[in-house]
């Protein structure tokens, strides 16, 4: 079932969310400073590509939390409203 949902997930909307993350993780990678967020956000990406059938682990700490926030300010707030585009419109097709 998670192969199926996986496929229907790309096809309908996870790939553009995919390729938001994959271009956030070449902003970040593009700064010695920010090569770690970026693999991060690579590691998103590939989520956001195929979330079914996954488990994330959280392992943060004091630098996770002042990078987080870092990332939220510059990066996350455009992949946020993406993500409300995305299901604004699945739920108008609903």
């Amino acid at each position: 079932m998670s192969c199926l949902g996986n496929i229907i997930w790309f096809l309908f909307g996870g790939f553009f969310l995919g390729l938001g993350w994959a271009l956030a993780g070449l902003v970040c990678c593009l700064t010695i400073v920010g090569i770690p967020l970026g693999i991060q956000c690579f590691k998103f990406a590939e989520l956001s590509f195929f979330p079914f059938g996954r488990e994330i682990e959280y392992g943060g700490g004091p630098v996770s939390l002042i990078a987080n926030i870092l990332w939220l300010i510059f990066l996350g707030i455009p992949l946020a409203i993406e993500s409300a585009t995305i299901g604004l419109i699945f739920c108008i097709t609903i």
